[in-house]
């Protein structure tokens, strides 16, 4: 009687089972995914370098004079205009030279004058021959002594002058300040860093290649970076390679221009990965189409048609260079194979599969 009873139950339960198993048969014939065909391309030595960011001018401002530091007048952080002072020094004792020298200038100036009219009026007299030759000579020694006394009175003007205005430091160039050393109050000699501005109009790449592949960077080779923030591989121009290598890293510069500075700071550590030409040409598939088994070898699902519908076919792959989002496939693959490269994941031999793209 309990049998019978259980009966309905167990034909549900097994109606339900055999469903199940139709729908994922159905389903894996069904499995819908991309493809991209093998390409031929050349292929390209890769090395992964590592550098920075680097401004187009980067200084420590330093003062010319003695003095004490009485204003600071820009903020950290602050943008600042090329002439523009960033800090003063007291001049007062160094204004109060100046404004004395140009007493003495003007008096000097007075000086000759006076002389020169003299020397003018007897002229006019020895016209008619009332004032003795030796009178004229003397007078015009004078005039030319007030005049030297003249140029050394204006000289000394200049000086202090130029001591006042060096008093204040100016930025030499647009930038923004980037660290300040002193404040108000403190002693600066000449040679001692007060502040440091960098620039942020032109910003550079510099990385560290090994000098091994230096004979090799003549081939136009092609350069990209990522910051540490970056998801995607980002464009650069190669500007200059310095052909003079680091005794303690055994490394030369290569100096590249960023297609666009979003982003960027001076300081910045960026990685770099420098393609060059090898000289030969292979196959090569998409990233996403290599998967790595857990024993280590990599596979790579292709389409193959298999009369009226297509089939996934497992091949199992040697790879090379990676270049980008490219890989080299050494062996493995044929030139006319059609790789599955999204729906890749789930794939068993022979299996139905739709194309979608």
């Amino acid at each position: 009687m309990h049998t019978i009873k259980s009966y309905p139950a167990i034909k549900r339960r097994l109606f339900s089972v055999v469903m199940m198993f139709f729908c994922t048969e159905y389903s894996a014939a069904q499995a819908p995914v991309h493809i991209a065909p093998v390409a031929t391309e050349s292929i390209a030595q890769v090395i992964q370098v590592s550098g920075s960011v680097v401004a187009d001018f980067d200084a420590e401002l330093s003062t010319e004079i003695s003095g004490i530091v009485k204003t600071i007048d820009k903020r950290l952080g602050q943008k600042v205009r090329r002439g523009e002072t960033v800090i003063s020094l007291d001049d007062t004792l160094a204004a109060h030279t100046m404004h004395m020298a140009k007493a003495n200038l003007d008096d000097a100036d007075i000086t000759h004058k006076d002389a020169v009219r003299r020397l003018n009026e007897l002229q006019q007299l020895q016209i008619k021959q009332s004032v003795a030759e030796s009178t004229i000579r003397d007078l015009q020694a004078a005039v030319q002594q007030k005049e030297a006394a003249l140029t050394r009175a204006r000289a000394q003007w200049q000086r202090d002058s130029e001591i006042v205005a060096r008093h204040k430091i100016a930025a030499p160039f647009e930038g923004i300040i980037a660290r300040r050393f002193v404040d108000p109050g403190e002693w600066v000699n000449p040679g001692k860093a007060t502040m440091q501005i960098v620039a942020f109009e032109q910003l550079w790449l510099d990385f560290s290649v090994p000098e091994s592949v230096l004979s090799e960077l003549d081939k136009t080779p092609s350069l990209t970076y990522r910051t540490q923030r970056d998801t995607r591989e980002n464009a650069a121009n190669i500007e200059a390679i310095v052909p003079v290598a680091d005794i303690n890293s055994r490394s030369v510069t290569v100096r590249a221009q960023p297609l666009s500075k979003s982003g960027l700071y001076p300081g910045m550590a960026v990685s770099g990965t420098l393609m060059i030409d090898s000289g030969r040409r292979g196959i090569t598939v998409s990233r996403d189409a290599i998967l790595r088994r857990t024993d280590g070898s990599k596979v790579v699902w292709t389409v193959e048609s298999d009369g009226s519908q297509f089939i996934a076919v497992e091949n199992t792959v040697q790879v090379g260079q990676t270049m980008g989002d490219r890989v080299e496939i050494i062996s493995g693959l044929t030139p006319e194979a059609k790789t599955v490269v999204r729906g890749n994941e789930s794939l068993f031999p022979n299996q139905a599969v739709s194309v979608v793209n």
